[in-house]
C-alpha cells in the first residue's frame, strides 16, 4: 500500500488527524530507507576493504 492509498483509507475510516498520521508514517518511512540505503552502502564499503 502506497502512502496516498493509506491516507485515503483513513479519510475513509473516518480517523481523527488523518493527515498528521500519514505525515509522520512518511517521515518514519523516509528515515527507513535512509538508513537502508547507509548500511547498504557500509557493506559494499566493507567489501572493497
Amino acid at each position: 500500500m502506497d502512502t496516498d492509498n493509506l491516507k485515503l483509507f483513513l479519510y475513509l475510516a473516518n480517523i481523527e488527524n488523518y493527515e498528521d498520521k500519514v505525515l509522520e508514517f512518511r517521515e518514519r518511512l523516509l528515515d527507513r530507507n535512509k538508513n537502508f540505503i547507509k548500511e547498504k552502502q557500509d557493506i559494499e564499503f566493507e567489501k572493497k576493504l
